[in-house]
């Protein structure tokens, strides 16, 4: 019996030849494969010259994929002020911004944090959430923000975790640099899960 593959394509490699190479590879062997938009389903097919069909599989609602734990939402508000707080943050921040996601120089992070270093209003705190592979880069952005307790690095929390924390937040920042194509399809995902909760966004 002819085995069957699906192939799941939640980034897109246009930047690490050898992902990009590996990816590639197993989206012409696949029966059929995954992409959470249709520009990145057609980037794949022009690519891999794959004759397997695709399909769309957007992100669910947020009352489908957050765990059954989160607390409502005044309660989740509190959370990620708690949170704020016990990393360092000042307790008059009541307003909180966010980034969550992968920290690394094409997210423009250290801009990003030049730029909320303008805000002179001290209710207003800033969350880094998420990590980085680059060591030398993580040290550097911690040294940017150790002396100012209006801005907190939270440690990465598996998904759909972090939205317990998104949802307390009243803005999300999403700073793609525009240097390839995955910064501008994978945007949306953040995009999507920021508007799920009506934060304003950067």
């Amino acid at each position: 019996q002819k085995k069957r593959s699906v192939g799941h394509c939640h980034e897109l490699y246009d930047c690490n030849w050898l992902l990009r190479n590996f990816q590639n590879k197993a989206v012409r062997k696949s029966s059929l494969f995954i992409t959470p938009n249709i520009e990145r389903a057609w980037i794949l097919k022009c690519w891999t010259r794959t004759k397997a069909p695709f399909f769309i599989v957007p992100n669910y609602p947020s009352t489908d994929i957050i765990p059954e734990s989160v607390p409502a939402d005044n309660e989740a508000e509190g959370l990620a002020y708690l949170k704020f707080c016990e990393h360092g943050g000042d307790p008059a921040c009541r307003k909180l911004l966010i980034y969550q996601g992968l920290f690394s120089p094409d997210r423009c992070i250290i801009e990003l944090i030049r730029a909320f270093n303008r805000v002179d209003d001290r209710e207003v705190g800033l969350i880094l959430m998420g990590e980085g592979p680059d060591k030398d880069y993580m040290g550097k952005l911690r040294r940017y923000i150790e002396n100012n307790d209006r801005i907190v690095h939270l440690p990465r929390i598996p998904p759909p975790g972090h939205l317990q924390i998104t949802r307390g937040c009243f803005g999300g920042i999403m700073l793609y640099a525009p240097t390839s194509l995955n910064n501008i399809f994978c945007a949306p995902n953040k995009l999507y899960e920021y508007s799920l909760f009506g934060l304003g966004i950067i």
